[in-house]
């Protein structure tokens, strides 16, 4: 695990843990949404999850994809590329709008408007209300923009060049592999509405998927500021000829009830993995908020996953009391600290019911006497966990290092296969052997199936389209004009054909041991998928958005009361840099200065320290009986500041108080020479350090997203100098004054 940053104050004693405490494009090619791309990049905790399936043809399914969501005026919010995945998963905050798909069909990673292929067939609203993540926005690719989209709306009026990072489909084969680094981990915490879903796909994994072994499935959900990695030694001690390990990578700073949401669909609902029999879910830490939240999401629906044991090590069940001090006063907010504090909803419905025959296990660490170093006990030991809990074992490790106990890693493993239901009897015809395939020959069986499926769809009048979810397993949809049916096709040391919303495979049986068993096989599964399209004649082929985001034009109405942000203290950014121009005056009238000024401000909350620096570039003559003083000092100064205005408001102000120095080589003229004059004027020369002490005021007002024009004014006293003799023996000492200083100038705020 690795130290964060996250809130020094908040999260000290927190950072020994799982760390407790932009898009992936260059030069975007279509008009940008301020508002809403702000708002998404500056109230995160108000961004909602729209997930949905890539529907491509069989030739598109090794083209990557870049997915764009604009307001309904064609302005851009968020984007996402995906490479080859069969979905996607962007955050945007309340509004209507679209979504639009591009394929780089060209491979040469740049996306141009007429790479347009799809876009969901209408308009949708995200509604605000406490739900944070919506799905069932799928959309259909077509062949090309130039065939049947003309009815389309393009997003892109020029090109765009994608990045690199671009998401890999494949088996990542260890666990510090590059996706699961620390580059990743921190897009997950500090930018989780806008980034991380361009570089990372959620379901990992380290072997190709076969699931049509005996083997069971094996979720492992990581922490807060980690990534699949703290799951090493607990992945080396999995029995592999029992189970299938699967890595659920998600960014750790969004919406925790978003994250278990995303976990549900994609692991269990049985719409994008074919339908579980058996399955475990084991989880660490914070993920343990995330998996016993998506068990929640549970309804017993059709074809719903069957989850027999679920596990977790040292979770704060109930949750980090500092978390509520974070979200209120922190230099920056993480939303996903807002559901683990235990003053909120989350925690507090989070132990409902145990989906039917869920076995609950907890591993507990207690390395101090009281905590795991990281985690409370009091939190782990959440009395509405240990009610819903089989098995609990308290540890003498710390809150990572039960990550690598191997009394901890092999007892969880323990409960887990005691847990296990017996398998359940399917279709087989043979029982396939546990022995695992090498990964190049499953990809190269998977490939080979989708050509064959290709070859005999078309033929027979129907329209079969992809969406990978992993290179061995493929979600497809059937059309044949009149209705349409969605199977999981899963290739491994056998094929499994499973019916969307079944718990029982239609096929299920061997891989065939050549070309022509292959070409069979392909047969049989057009054939099924024929017989059960006859059935559903009746039945809608289109693609539709779901009834719950469904567009409905509203007309003009009177404004209604602003819906109360959750956050009620959000706060300002950490840092403000600024600079302009400026004038300061004393109280006396005399001595103008044109100066620049400098400001660097750092916040913790609305309360921060800031520090000024102002150099002159012009400077009038002090007037006195003895001699006429030219000083042009180089101001520094520093002090408490208060801020008011969160960091997307659009007025903000600040006040504070600074002391400091005027510092510089002060020239002593005779009483009747001008600021211009020859060397035979100057009586004297000497370094100055004037101390000064003056309070500050400050308006801003937003001009772009992260910048402020301002408005700058400073009420106080310089104060005496040291002694300065003169020729004559004239002693002369600057006197104590007023000053007035005003700037105008630019503000950059950065999160």
């Amino acid at each position: 695990m690795r130290r964060s940053t996250l809130l020094l104050g908040l999260l000290a004693g927190l950072t020994s843990g799982c760390n407790f405490f932009s898009m992936t494009t260059s030069g975007v090619g279509a008009k940008v949404a301020p508002s809403k791309a702000m708002e998404n990049r500056g109230s995160p905790h108000k961004s909602k999850l729209v997930h949905g399936f890539l529907e491509r043809l069989p030739n598109d399914t090794d083209v990557n994809a870049w997915v764009a969501v604009s307001t309904l005026d064609n302005n851009l919010v968020a984007s996402a590329s995906v490479g080859r995945q069969g979905y996607y998963s962007v955050f945007v905050p309340p509004g209507a709008y679209r979504v639009s798909v591009y394929l780089d069909r060209d491979g040469d990673s740049v996306i141009y408007p007429h790479e347009l292929a799809g876009q969901v067939p209408e308009p949708f609203s995200v509604p605000s209300g406490p739900t944070v993540a919506f799905f069932g926005l799928d959309v259909r690719l077509q062949a090309s923009a130039r065939a049947g989209l003309g009815d389309f709306v393009q997003v892109l009026d020029h090109e765009i060049a994608l990045d690199a990072g671009i998401p890999e489909m494949a088996a990542a084969e260890e666990l510090y592999a590059p996706q699961f680094g620390q580059a990743n981990i921190d897009l997950g915490v500090y930018q989780s509405t806008v980034a991380f879903f361009n570089h990372v796909s959620p379901i990992q994994f380290l072997d190709e998927v076969d699931l049509t072994s005996e083997r069971v499935p094996m979720v492992l959900v990581h922490g807060i500021s980690d990534s699949p990695q703290i799951f090493y030694e607990f992945e080396r001690h999995i029995p592999r000829a029992h189970f299938e390990p699967l890595f659920y990578f998600y960014p750790t700073g969004a919406r925790l009830p978003a994250m278990a949401g995303l976990l549900y669909h994609l692991f269990f609902s049985g719409e994008v993995f074919p339908t579980f029999s058996r399955s475990v879910l084991i989880a660490h830490s914070m993920g343990g908020l995330v998996a016993r939240g998506s068990l929640n999401e549970f309804s017993q629906r059709p074809g719903e996953s069957k989850v027999d044991f679920y596990g977790s090590f040292v979770s704060p069940y109930g949750g980090v009391s500092l978390a509520e001090s974070g979200i209120t006063s922190g230099p920056i907010i993480v939303p996903s600290w807002i559901d683990m504090s235990p003053e909120r909803d989350f925690l507090t419905h989070l132990f409902k019911p145990l989906p039917p025959g869920v076995v609950f296990a907890m591993a507990q660490g207690n390395s101090t006497g009281k905590s795991d170093g990281t985690i409370a006990l009091t939190s782990q030991a959440r009395p509405a966990a240990l009610d819903q809990a089989k098995y609990v074992e308290v540890f003498p490790s710390t809150h990572v290092g039960i990550m690598s106990d191997a009394q901890a890693i092999d007892t969880m493993l323990g409960w887990a296969q005691q847990s296990l239901a017996p398998p359940s009897i399917g279709p087989r015809s043979e029982a396939p052997t546990t022995a695992r395939l090498d990964n190049l020959e499953l990809r190269h069986r998977a490939y080979l199936l989708r050509g064959a499926l290709r070859d005999r769809v078309a033929p027979r009048g129907l329209h079969g389209f992809v969406s990978l979810i992993t290179p061995t397993v493929a979600r497809l949809r059937i059309v044949n004009g009149q209705a349409s049916i969605v199977l999981h096709l899963s290739v491994g040391q056998g094929l499994r054909l499973d019916e969307l919303g079944s718990d029982q495979p239609l096929i299920s049986e061997p891989w065939p041991l050549d070309q022509a068993g292959l070409h069979a096989l392909a047969e049989r599964v057009v054939q099924v998928a024929e017989a059960k399209l006859q059935g559903k004649n009746a039945e809608k082929s289109s693609l539709s958005v779901p009834l719950s985001l469904r567009f409905q034009p509203q007309p003009s109405r009177p404004p209604t009361e602003k819906e109360p942000d959750e956050l009620t203290h959000w706060t300002p950014p950490p840092i403000a840099l600024g600079s302009g121009m400026g004038i300061a005056i004393n109280s006396d009238g005399s001595a103008p200065r044109v100066q620049i000024p400098f400001k660097l401000d750092a916040y913790f909350g609305y309360f921060g320290l800031g520090l000024d620096a102002r150099y002159t570039v012009w400077g009038g003559l002090i007037e006195s009986t003895h001699a006429n003083i030219l000083f042009e000092p180089l101001t520094m100064a520093a002090g408490p500041r208060l801020r008011f205005g969160h960091r997307a408001a659009r007025f903000t102000g600040q006040v504070g108080l600074s002391g400091g120095f005027e510092l510089g080589v002060a020239s002593f003229l005779a009483p009747d020479a001008g600021r211009v004059s020859n060397g035979d004027d100057e009586l004297h020369r000497q370094f100055m350090a004037i101390p000064l002490v003056y309070g500050s005021f400050g308006v801003g007002y937003r001009i772009l997203q992260d910048f402020y024009g301002v408005a700058l004014a400073d009420l106080g006293v310089q104060f005496q100098s040291q002694k300065v003799h003169l020729p004559d023996d004239v002693t002369l000492r600057i006197p104590m004054t007023g000053l007035v200083r005003a700037a105008l100038g630019v503000e950059v705020r950065l999160p």
